[in-house]
């Protein structure tokens, strides 16, 4: 994630770009997929600070895929409703999906792709992502301080300085709890093709509701 990021701005001169991670990834959520043929998934905002009078098929097929074609990384690209789904060659078991994005205001438009025709529409990760911290912020505080507790007095014992508090170390109840429920919806929809299967998001909003 952070490579690709990188490497859009280097090479994205002439356009103000932001490149951030939504939904799991950025949530502290994300389970091991349950089928050996499913693939871990990181979705990655790629916003445009300015609309540069790109129609929405424009920025999606043009400016954010030939951007994506350049990169070396990338071992194929497939266009789904909202996002480019970019695999890598030396890891078949991740794919990032690369979500175009316009800048506006306090929130986004991103790429839709609906029966042939693509058209905007809003969304805002960054907003939601700031309202899920909140709701488990005593939790994450609480966690944080009693490990860095325990970190102080492994380093006084050692003679040692305190190393900083990794966060991927702090996982809340709220963060786990999702987690189990993320997980038992994969279990009790493996085998049906209903197309019913709960995605993610829903799960997540009413747990931390």
């Amino acid at each position: 994630y952070k490579k690709m990021g990188a490497w859009i701005n280097e090479n994205t001169p002439s356009y103000d770009i932001e490149i951030y991670p939504q939904g799991s990834f950025a949530l502290g959520t994300v389970v091991q997929p349950f089928d050996r043929d499913d693939e871990y998934d990181l979705d990655l905002v790629c916003e445009y600070q300015q609309l540069y009078g790109f129609s929405a098929k424009r920025l999606k097929t043009i400016e954010v895929r030939s951007i994506l074609d350049q990169y070396a990384r990338a071992n194929s690209i497939t266009e789904k409703r909202r996002c480019w789904q970019v695999t890598y060659e030396h890891n078949s078991r991740f794919h990032m999906d690369v979500v175009p994005a316009i800048k506006q205001g306090q929130y986004i438009w991103i790429t839709d792709l609906n029966e042939q025709i693509y058209s905007y529409l809003g969304s805002n990760p960054k907003e939601y992502a700031a309202w899920f911290q909140q709701k488990q912020l005593g939790q994450y505080n609480a966690i944080k301080q009693k490990l860095l507790l325990e970190a102080k007095e492994t380093a006084s014992a050692r003679g040692s300085m305190v190393e900083p508090i990794k966060e991927s170390r702090i996982k809340t109840p709220l963060q786990k709890a999702i987690m189990i429920l993320k997980r038992h919806r994969d279990i009790v929809f493996a085998n049906d093709n209903s197309h019913v299967k709960p995605i993610s998001i829903i799960i997540t909003t009413l747990a931390a509701a």
